[in-house]
């Protein structure tokens, strides 16, 4: 059995690019009639991006109904087209779709694993814990990734994004370690409280435990369509807090440290940081994710210019 490997991402897809890739379906739309027979959309996805595709045949309905009721939302397929302009948006334009089953394609093509050691990181976690001297910080932390199993595995596995940083299997567990250490230098440099800073660094995006679900791809729970993983993870800290008895003005720090970790109101913060440690743990996550975001642009550019422009950077400079 023929097993089809990713060739090209689709952040690298060009105007006039011929296509033969798989791809993740996200979503399909109706068959419609054109003048040269039928077609139908569906919008698809694999690490880098999303993009609409865009199916046309010129045989029978019968014929373009049977294989459309074999494309599901999540299903893996192979494609052939070519990639052109509409409306100003990229697009792919195929003349061959081919449904594959789990045996004909590798999951790590659509979803990958730290190149970090996980259970590595996990143990500078546990060493981060150790080292908390407040008794209920430190009592909240380890009822949570010590003494909750299923928390703790989910910690370990969870992205920490679809597309932008740490999306990966160990993103999660990943960036949280870096924002932590991140905060842990502010903490050396500044006059903090390093204790609430790094639980609120180790905490800032529990709720994507629940926002995000990995199959074949990542992608968005309903729980993170309609509530997010700020106000997940805000309800997840103040349970936990409340089930240990902690005091009631450290778990409205903690709180605020995760309502406000997005720093800005235009960024969907529904807070802005009012406390140092609460701006430290904004500050190092905006770090972590930019830092990732640019070095991955220079580290994966392929190009004998001496930059390349990003949307997010404008010019990386190369050499």
């Amino acid at each position: 059995m023929q097993v089809y490997r990713k060739v090209k991402e689709i952040q690298d897809l060009k105007e006039g690019d011929v296509v033969k890739d798989i791809f993740v379906v996200k979503f399909k739309k109706p068959i419609r009639e054109f003048t040269g027979g039928y077609t139908f959309a569906l919008r698809v996805g694999d690490k880098s991006r999303e993009i609409m595709l865009k199916y046309w045949s010129s045989e029978s309905f019968e014929k373009v109904e049977e294989l459309y009721n074999k494309i599901n939302k999540d299903s893996v397929i192979y494609v052939e087209g070519f990639v052109n302009v509409y409306k100003g948006n990229l697009e792919i334009s195929a003349n061959k779709i081919v449904p594959l089953s789990e045996e004909e394609y590798l999951v790590e093509d659509f979803v990958g694993v730290s190149e970090k050691n996980i259970e590595e990181m996990f143990k500078q976690v546990e060493a981060l814990i150790e080292s908390i001297k407040n008794k209920d910080l430190k009592k909240l932390l380890q009822a949570l990734f010590l003494q909750d199993k299923d928390f703790k595995q989910g910690f370990k596995n969870a992205p920490a994004a679809m597309y932008k940083h740490h999306n990966y299997i160990g993103g999660l567990l990943e960036h949280s370690l870096n924002v932590a250490r991140i905060v842990d230098l502010y903490c050396s440099i500044y006059d903090l409280d390093r204790d609430l800073a790094v639980t609120g660094a180790l905490l800032h995006d529990i709720g994507k435990l629940e926002e995000f679900e990995v199959t074949n791809n990542i992608k968005v729970s309903r729980k993170g369509h309609l509530i997010g993983h700020i106000t997940l993870g805000v309800d997840k800290v103040l349970n936990t807090a409340r089930s240990l008895n902690l005091d009631e003005n450290l778990t409205l720090k903690l709180v605020h440290i995760v309502l406000s970790h997005h720093g800005l109101l235009e960024n969907a913060s529904p807070k802005q940081p009012m406390f140092p440690e609460a701006l430290a743990v904004y500050l190092a996550d905006l770090a972590d994710s930019k830092l990732f975001a640019m070095v991955k642009a220079k580290n994966t550019a392929v190009t004998e210019d001496d930059y390349i422009y990003t949307k997010d950077f404008g010019n990386v400079f190369l050499k």
